[in-house]
């Protein structure tokens, strides 16, 4: 039987079931919109809803064998922001999914409550440009995942991807800080083109991907083995701070790492990247080194760039480092505590080729299987 609600739809027929709604609905003491389906794939495109506190704004219900739609063109609300914006069901062992999309102009706002609800389906739910969602996301069973495309996350208050064994939360073309905290029951975290993500607090994922066009920074720690792959980055603090990761990291050729220098003190006064894990960095890995405040550095000052339980490359030579500041610096592998660190020394010394073959063992300083090398950036091409 069909629930009382402003837009109620029930089918118990086999086919498949499309309602769209243009106009706006507001009701109190029901639900907004409600649509059943027991056939194949149901379908359902709403506007603006608003209910009664604790009733959900809209929910869409498939009993049914086939794939579930539901999309969002306007703003779904209660009064107060609290109970359920949109609830999505499907009661079906057949392995169909159910898929949510917030269009441009739309929005969820369930600041106290449960934005997006789903059971146990696997669900994709896309937030595309121009929407956004305030309130909590709880993706509970199934395999789903979650992608802002250019959706605005900043009012989410909790992004829960279930107990399911393949959720995924997926960022492009959106720029922001996302709350490691406020980030559970995803398997697989990923950074695509066109975002940069300041990662704040702890988050914990299995693995935790950089793409091509993204860009990871912030001064939380995230626990999870990383993939930096080409065109993706690492930008450590805010201007400035430290990264940390626990799990090993792997930065594949052509990746990148943005390093600002603004004194010596790690964290406080240049960037750092703190790996408990093993730093793998690939042939044609770019260090692009900036100042930052007006710092200039003098002779003898460290800049321990990249810390590591262990760094692990085929030779310094097979990486690029950028210097957008001024000076000389020599580029070395140091032991620091038993841990490896990358270290930039700023030095007046001019450049001395050494073979290739040669290990240096002076003040810490060990070179594995490289030459040392500074490079000085003329005051020209300094930005």
């Amino acid at each position: 039987s069909a629930r009382s609600a402003g837009v109620s739809v029930s089918s118990s027929g086999s086919g498949s079931t499309d309602v769209t709604v243009t106009g706006a609905v507001k009701v109190e003491d029901q639900v907004g919109g409600f649509v059943s389906n027991t056939g194949t794939d149901l379908k359902l495109v709403v506007s603006d809803v608003s209910t009664y506190a604790g009733d959900p704004a809209v929910i869409a219900r498939n009993f049914g064998t086939g794939n579930s739609y539901l999309g969002v063109n306007g703003v779904i609300t209660t009064t107060d922001g609290t109970g359920r914006g949109i609830q999505a069901i499907r009661y079906s062992n057949d392995p169909g999914q159910f898929d949510v999309v917030l269009n441009d102009g739309a929005s969820v706002n369930m600041a106290g409550g449960i934005a997006i609800l789903n059971n146990s389906s696997d669900a994709n739910v896309m937030v595309k440009s121009g929407a956004s969602v305030t309130g909590r996301i709880a993706l509970e069973g199934g395999n789903d995942t979650l992608t802002f495309d250019g959706g605005d996350f900043s009012g989410v208050t909790a992004f829960d991807g279930g107990d399911g064994t393949g959720d995924a939360l997926v960022l492009r073309n959106s720029d922001g800080t996302l709350d490691g905290s406020l980030v559970s029951g995803f398997e697989t975290v990923e950074v695509g083109t066109g975002s940069a993500i300041s990662v704040q607090n702890g988050l914990t994922a299995t693995s935790f991907s950089v793409g091509d066009g993204g860009l990871i920074g912030g001064s939380g720690a995230i626990d999870a083995a990383v993939e930096i792959l080409a065109g993706g980055g690492v930008g450590p603090g805010n201007s400035p701070g430290i990264l940390t990761i626990n799990g090993d990291i792997d930065f594949t050729g052509g990746s990148f790492i943005d390093i600002e220098l603004g004194g010596t003190t790690a964290g406080t006064e240049y960037d750092q990247l703190d790996v408990f894990g093993i730093a793998t960095l690939g042939s044609g890995t770019i260090f692009n080194i900036d100042g930052f405040g007006g710092f200039g550095p003098t002779d003898g000052d460290i800049f321990d760039i990249l810390v590591a339980d262990t760094i692990s490359l085929t030779a310094l030579t097979d990486l690029t480092f950028n210097f957008n500041i001024g000076g000389n610096f020599n580029v070395g592998i140091f032991d620091v505590g038993g841990r490896d660190a990358l270290r930039l020394t700023s030095t007046s010394i001019s450049t001395v080729p050494i073979p290739a073959s040669m290990l240096l063992y002076g003040s810490g300083f060990l070179l594995l299987g490289g030459i040392g090398w500074m490079k000085r950036r003329r005051k020209s091409e300094q930005a």
